[in-house]
């Protein structure tokens, strides 16, 4: 008896389903993309001009992360300001600079989180891509030139 009640037991554990995460970004496609569009980095200048606002979040080690109220605005090619929850957090100058292998990094003159790690632009989205150091990745839409 003991047999047939693990057994089943054991049924129903594999049979569960398990919710998928729909939000789960998928960088092996954003990254071909990105890679599909001979970036250089007067082209994500201009893409990058504008304001964005978070739309997902993923940590290297954690997964879906809580978004939060982050906007980015990047201004004349040189200056951003990264705003959280409405209000200023950080306003600098910056510029992109080439990482290898035609990937980009927004080097700022103040660091943060928010936009740390590699540059990649597909489909309207705008992701700061560290996951493959053990970072997070967040993603941003665009809403506003």
């Amino acid at each position: 008896m003991k047999k047939l009640v693990f057994i089943l037991l054991s049924i129903s554990l594999l049979a569960c389903d398990k919710k998928k995460n729909t939000l789960k970004p998928d960088l092996g496609t954003i990254l071909p993309c990105f890679e599909q569009n001979n970036w250089n980095i007067q082209k994500l200048n201009s893409y990058l001009s504008g304001s964005w606002q978070m739309n997902r979040a993923f940590g290297g080690w954690v997964g879906e992360m809580n978004v939060e109220n982050v906007k980015l605005r990047f201004i004349n090619n040189d200056s951003l300001i990264i705003y959280k929850n409405g209000t200023a957090l950080l306003s600098c100058k910056y510029h992109i600079d080439s990482t290898g292998n035609n990937l980009y990094a927004v080097v700022a003159g103040s660091s943060s989180q928010y936009t740390s790690g590699r540059i990649m632009y597909c489909s309207n989205e705008l992701v700061f891509n560290s996951s493959y150091v053990d970072g997070n990745d967040y993603y941003y839409a665009k809403v506003s030139n």
